[in-house]
């Protein structure tokens, strides 16, 4: 590789450098390791809630006679727990 080749590749990799700063300033790219985080965050949130869903409705709907009062309970929960989250985010 000669001078001038090396050259040029070094100043295209100082632009795309420079270019990545300014945006990560601008706020149009971020830490890949945050969103990782964040994302798992979240979902250990939705699982929890969901998985509590057993120990809030089992009583309820074993008593429950009617089908469709059952799955009414059920979306009911569901659709509490999304608007929870959805208000937490």
């Amino acid at each position: 590789m000669d001078f001038v080749t090396a050259r040029t590749m070094r100043e295209a990799f100082k632009a795309k450098m420079a270019k990545m700063e300014y945006e990560e300033k601008a706020g149009k790219l971020t830490d890949a390791s945050k969103v990782k985080s964040e994302a798992f965050r979240a979902g250990r949130i939705v699982r929890d809630a969901l998985l509590g869903i057993p120990d809030r409705l089992s009583d309820v709907l074993a008593a429950e006679q009617d089908p469709g009062e059952v799955r009414q309970l059920l979306v009911n929960e569901l659709e509490m727990i999304l608007n929870e989250l959805s208000d937490n985010s």
